[in-house]
């Protein structure tokens, strides 16, 4: 069949063309729209993370600059290590250890906080017994990192006090252990003892004793069993200083002596049993690993050594029986004898 013009099919053709023709060019532009709007809301997104990011940065910015303003007044390092050398029979081992703390001490009537960098230097020999040991601690101001101090000494332990501080030295063989207690500024030694110190405290007064008793002096030759220390820490004040120091001071040493060669033999080579002696029944005695104290509440807020008068210090040497022992204290010495060095106890049974 053949169409002619005028027939109506023509015209209809190009209407359908136009038609689909807008149809396209409609899709398109709410295709456009859409990418448009969604490139818009990906903008959006962005501009809040990368907001949100910015934040955070300043955030952690600050944080470190806050923290580095607060550590930057103080800073110190060094080096720990360890060598192995030798072989067979003869490995030694040294080993540095360096140990840092912050402590609160009295420097010059001012309590404040210090660190104290500690180096310990320890060699031995690998299936021996003993070691040898050394140990430097300084002593820096916090403010402005200044050295104020530096303690050396030959010892396998040291603890602090605020006023003095405690060297230890491990017994070999089964023998006691060596301690000290030495003033911490002027690093005069005031007490020498085997195992264990015993300490008096006057409370309210600042006034304290120490006792401590040395078998390290063991004499065969001259039948001495060991010696006895005794110490004063008596206050100190300086004008415009509202804290009180101490003066550290050794005021009496007893020594021991078997009083003939078996007896000598029979006792036992250590430190005798000792203990604090209370004064009345309302003084405290207290039991530490490391020593042993008495509160003599009896002579609560006392002025002066004068009248200070105890039976204060007992002590037990042992054979096959005990031998007991008691120091007094009279106006605040051994015996009542101030500065008396070297006086000689007599052991017998």
């Amino acid at each position: 069949m053949r169409s002619e013009p005028g027939n109506g099919l023509y015209p209809k053709t190009l209407c359908t063309i136009k038609q689909d023709t807008m149809r396209i060019s409609y899709l398109l532009l709410i295709l456009g729209f859409i990418s448009c709007s969604q490139s818009i809301n990906d903008s959006k997104n962005t501009q809040k993370e990368t907001a949100d990011t910015v934040i955070v940065k300043k955030s952690v910015i600050l944080n470190n600059s806050g923290l580095d303003e607060l550590t930057s007044a103080f800073k110190n390092q060094g080096e720990s290590y360890v060598t192995v050398t030798g072989e067979d029979g003869s490995i030694e081992t040294e080993i540095n250890n360096i140990n840092y703390s912050e402590n609160f001490l009295n420097y010059q009537n001012e309590l404040n906080h210090y660190i104290l960098k500690t180096t310990q230097l320890t060699r031995f020999l690998r299936g021996q017994e003993g070691q040898s040991s050394s140990i430097k601690v300084e002593i820096f101001n916090i403010p402005d990192s200044k050295l104020i101090s530096t303690i050396d000494t030959e010892s396998d332990d040291i603890s602090f006090f605020t006023e003095f501080y405690k060297t230890g030295k491990y017994g070999c063989c089964g023998a006691e252990d060596y301690y000290e207690l030495t003033s911490l500024w002027e690093n005069e030694t005031f007490l020498k003892f085997n195992s264990k110190y015993f300490y008096i405290e006057i409370p309210n007064a600042r006034i304290h004793f120490y006792f401590g008793f040395l078998s390290d002096a063991r004499d065969d030759k001259n039948l001495i069993l060991g010696e006895l220390y005794f110490a004063h820490s008596i206050p100190k004040s300086v004008s415009g200083k509202s804290i009180i120091s101490h003066d550290f001071k050794t005021v009496n040493k007893l020594i021991f002596k078997a009083k003939d060669k078996e007896l000598y033999d029979r006792i036992v080579p250590f430190c005798p049993s000792m203990t604090l002696i209370k004064n009345k029944e309302k003084d405290q005695l207290i039991e530490y690993p490391d020593h042993q104290e008495l509160r003599l509440w009896s002579y609560n807020n006392w002025k002066g050594l004068e009248g200070i008068n105890i039976n204060g210090f007992k002590l037990e040497f042992s054979n096959d029986t005990i031998i007991p022992v008691e120091i007094p204290i009279e106006n605040g010495y051994l015996f009542g004898e101030p500065d008396n060095f070297d006086k000689i106890i007599y052991i017998e049974e």
